[in-house]
């Protein structure tokens, strides 16, 4: 099974954070029988999501995306994964239901931008994040299979290790 990573963020690009979900996803999956295709990182932007998205799709059989979830302005992965996908944007309750227990059990209130990363597509499956806010997003067509993870490491690993690799 090939297997394509993209890594969504300028903080990448631009050497501000390393890379390193993308070691580390290639190094578990291959250590387990996988064929890492390739790996590319890109910015943060709809025309770069779309292009990567469609390219690895066409040529691999899964398709790992991590970063682009969180919940500022420029985070745009899962609005263009709903747009490439042709869903609909939905409040999910139990990811509110989530991040509103994660976010008050740390002395903060709800803020409109917690609220929004309850906003799911409804063409996928929503992959739950135990360790954070963002959650992942699990997209099938034709065959193929993607998978959207925020870029935070330890919420990566974690969604891979316990979601996607046994799935």
């Amino acid at each position: 099974m090939d297997i394509d990573i993209i890594s969504i963020g300028d903080e990448l690009l631009i050497g501000q954070t390393l890379n390193t979900n993308a070691y580390w996803i290639s190094k578990e999956l291959n250590a387990i029988g996988f064929t890492i295709r390739e790996q590319v990182t890109i910015a943060d932007t709809e025309e770069a999501i779309l292009a990567a998205a469609s390219n690895s799709l066409s040529k691999a059989n899964v398709v790992l995306i991590t970063g682009g979830l969180g919940p500022t302005n420029d985070d745009l992965t899962m609005p263009t994964l709903n747009k490439y996908f042709g869903g609909e944007l939905v409040k999910d309750d139990k990811v509110y239901r989530h991040i509103e227990k994660l976010v008050t059990s740390r002395g903060f209130e709800m803020n409109i931008n917690n609220q929004d990363q309850a906003i799911v597509p409804n063409n996928c499956t929503v992959i739950h994040n135990a360790n954070g806010t963002a959650p992942g997003l699990w997209f099938e067509k034709d065959n193929k299979v993607l998978v959207a993870m925020p870029g935070v490491p330890y919420e990566t690993k974690a969604m891979i290790t316990d979601i996607i690799i046994p799935r």
